[in-house]
């Protein structure tokens, strides 16, 4: 990489003085183990996630697979008492009120699996240049800080984000140049929603 420095005799009329040195990357090895540091912690935090929400998945499935065998438990009583119309329309109350419980059930754990194959997708479509800082998800919404070394890195995570079926809306909320121990980075912000609009 090459450095030119602009700065050197600022204050005088004389033309800037350009020195021009070779000195290997601009991000210190130092940012970057921080940077893979960040990324194990991201990993790690979406394994525990994925774990918890399995158990939870597992839990629910338990929950429908009742409801289901007393759906089934109620259709047999109903047969058993034929052409009873009271009866009937009290099982048959009873029958929508289970469906009802099932079909929010069913919607809870679809709800809870997005947000965690929202995370995993953000994850494996980060360029390995760049590192996040922060993600956040809320309601369907979702926002992520992170850096890069250059604006091509921030421009391949913008792609990739907005060519996913999980994404839409994805905007650039900022970007700013920020300068750390290692040189220049570019810090970067997106929004987007959790799943396509239609």
């Amino acid at each position: 990489m090459i450095r030119v420095n602009l700065l050197r005799n600022l204050g005088t009329s004389a033309a800037p003085n350009l020195s021009v040195a070779s000195d290997g990357p601009m991000v210190s090895q130092d940012l970057q183990k921080q940077a893979g540091l960040r990324l194990m912690v991201i990993i790690s935090f979406v394994g525990l996630i994925i774990a918890y929400e399995k158990m939870q998945l597992s839990a629910k499935e338990q929950v429908i697979a009742q409801v289901r065998t007393e759906i089934n438990q109620t259709r047999a009583t109903k047969d058993k008492f034929g052409d009873a119309a009271p009866i009937v329309e009290k099982y048959e109350a009873e029958k929508k009120k289970l469906d009802s419980t099932i079909r929010v059930l069913e919607g809870l754990t679809e709800n809870r699996l997005r947000e965690v194959k929202l995370l995993d997708a953000v994850q494996s479509l980060t360029p390995a240049r760049g590192w996040l800082e922060e993600i956040k998800v809320e309601n369907g919404k979702a926002s992520l800080i992170g850096y890069a070394p250059d604006e091509a890195t921030v421009n391949a995570l913008f792609r990739a984000l907005e060519g996913n079926v999980l994404f839409s809306n994805v905007k650039v909320k900022s970007e700013a140049r920020e300068v750390p121990n290692a040189g220049l980075v570019h810090r970067f912000e997106f929004t987007f929603n959790a799943g396509r609009v239609r």
